[in-house]
Formats: structure tokens, C-alpha cells, sequence
């Protein structure tokens, strides 16, 4: 009874995996990529599913108190999806860089000046490249 409902659950979530991705967006339901336990399809079904032990879920199937289903295509797709970073604000541990982030991130290197450069009653011209961290 239970793998039945959690299946019914995952089809009402969408039949797309951008359907699925608002759906638990609007749910406020996050979870971890690349995690079987902790991914918002399991974190999903485990709030709906009092009592039972933690569900894992893949991109081909789901796993409910010993029952092994499949996912429905269009949660399969999301998982995928979701693996390889496309739904950022369905993602835990998701930061998105500001501006400054950004610019933070990126190394600052001096260029070797020319010899004799600072000797000519001028200031010294400071010559930067912008490189991003490796």
C-alpha cells in the first residue's frame, strides 16, 4: 500500500521535470544533489510518509519500506536534471555569488614592470590581468 500512494505522490507532481521542479519549489522542499537520501524527491516523500524508512531515490527507481518502484519519466528527468546542478534554488547547499562574489573570486596578479619605470618623475602605472581562480 504504501509504495502505491508514494508513486500516486511523485505522478502529482508533475509529468515534466520542469513541472515536477515547481511543484516542490512551491512545496518549499530542498534537498542535496547526488544524494539518494537527501534529495528533494526523498525529502518529498519522507514528509509525506510518516513512519516509514527513509525513502531513497534514484533517476530509474524509489525504495519505501522494502518496495522497489519506479520513478515516473517525469521525475526521472528531474533527477537528473537536478544531479547536474539545473534547479540551483531546489539545491541546500546552492550560494548564488553576488557581484562582489564574484569579483572576490578572482585572482589579482601584478605584471612584471619595465625596468626603470618609476624613475622618471611620474608615478608608477600599476598593470594588473584578471585570472580566475583554478
Amino acid at each position: 500500500m504504501t509504495g502505491w500512494y508514494a508513486a500516486r505522490l511523485l505522478e502529482r507532481l508533475g509529468s515534466t521535470a520542469d513541472e515536477v521542479a515547481a511543484s516542490l519549489k512551491r512545496l518549499g522542499v530542498k534537498g542535496r544533489r547526488g544524494s539518494a537520501l537527501t534529495c528533494p524527491l526523498a525529502k518529498y516523500l519522507n514528509s509525506r510518509l510518516p513512519g516509514t524508512q527513509p525513502t531513497k531515490v534514484s533517476s530509474v527507481s524509489f525504495q519505501v519500506t522494502g518496495s522497489q518502484l519506479y520513478v515516473p519519466a517525469g521525475c526521472s528527468d528531474f533527477v537528473r536534471r537536478f544531479d547536474i546542478g539545473r534547479y540551483p534554488e531546489l539545491d541546500i547547499d546552492h550560494k548564488p555569488l553576488t557581484f562582489w562574489g564574484r569579483i572576490k573570486n578572482l585572482l589579482v596578479t601584478p605584471l612584471p614592470m619595465p625596468s626603470g619605470a618609476a624613475t622618471h618623475n611620474r608615478p608608477a602605472r600599476l598593470n594588473l590581468t584578471l585570472k580566475s581562480k583554478p
